[in-house]
């Protein structure tokens, strides 16, 4: 997906998002999408980090994936 199509995809309507296939490479497994939800939320909360700097970076990186494994382990019960 290049950036124009990535571009026009954002402003799609949710009935609409179907027809543009899944916005996750080909690499990206369930425990990376939920890992890239947990950061998108991490990151939303202004109060979380409020300056990146590498050990914040770290940070958000090792708790996406906390929480992702959390959510895999929830999903098997």
């Amino acid at each position: 997906m290049n950036n124009k199509e990535f571009k026009e995809m954002m402003y799609k309507k949710p009935h609409e998002m179907a027809q543009c296939g899944n916005p996750v490479p080909a690499t990206g497994n369930l425990r990376d999408q939920f890992a890239m939800a947990a950061m998108q939320g991490i990151l939303s909360n202004e109060a979380m980090i409020a300056v990146v700097i590498e050990e914040s970076a770290a940070w958000v990186s090792r708790e996406a994936y906390i929480m992702a494994d959390a959510m895999l382990a929830a999903r098997g019960k």
